[in-house]
C-alpha cells in the first residue's frame, strides 16, 4: 500500500542479539535512536522489553527453574533475597531495556508517531509482578 503511494518504508529490528551496536542497555545506542525518532526518521515503533524477570512461569514450582527477580510489591527486584551475580545481571538488564522502550514510546508518541508496547498480560494478583501495573507506564497508556 506504501509502495503505491511513493512512501518508502523501512523496518529493522533493534536488538543486541542481531547486532551489539543495537544494544539499548548503552546509552549512546539510546541516544542514537532517539536521535532519528526527533529528526523524524522513525514515526513508528513496537517495543518488546524482555519478559525473562517479569514472567510469572518463575513462580512454577512444578519445574525447576529460575526463581521470581520481582513481585507485585518489588517489581523493580526483590529485597527479600539475595541475588546471584546473574541474578542481578538479568534483572538490571530488564529494568534498562523496559526504561528505554519507554523513553522511545514517550519520543515517538510526543512526535504524533505510533508507540506499541507488547508485553504478557498483568495476572491482576500477587505476588505476580507486571509492567502494566507501575505508575510509569499507567502514565503512558492514559
Amino acid at each position: 500500500m506504501a509502495k503505491m503511494k511513493g512512501i518508502q518504508v523501512k523496518v529493522f529490528s533493534v536488538d543486541k542479539t542481531i547486532d551489539v551496536k543495537l544494544d539499548l542497555e548503552v546509552e549512546e545506542h539510546l541516544q542514537w535512536l532517539a536521535r532519528l525518532v526527533r529528526r523524524g526518521a522513525i514515526h513508528g515503533v513496537i517495543m518488546g522489553p524482555p519478559c525473562t524477570t517479569w514472567s510469572v512461569a518463575r513462580w512454577n514450582r512444578l519445574f525447576k527453574g529460575p526463581r521470581p527477580l520481582r513481585t507485585r510489591s518489588e517489581p523493580w527486584g526483590r529485597t527479600d533475597v539475595k541475588l546471584w551475580t546473574w541474578e542481578q545481571r538479568q534483572l538490571d538488564e530488564g529494568t534498562k531495556l523496559l526504561l528505554a522502550a519507554i523513553t522511545i514510546f514517550e519520543l515517538v508518541s510526543m512526535m504524533d508517531g505510533v508507540a506499541l508496547l507488547e508485553h504478557p498480560a498483568d495476572m491482576g494478583w500477587a505476588p505476580f509482578a507486571s509492567i502494566w501495573v507501575l505508575e510509569v507506564i499507567r502514565k503512558l497508556i492514559k
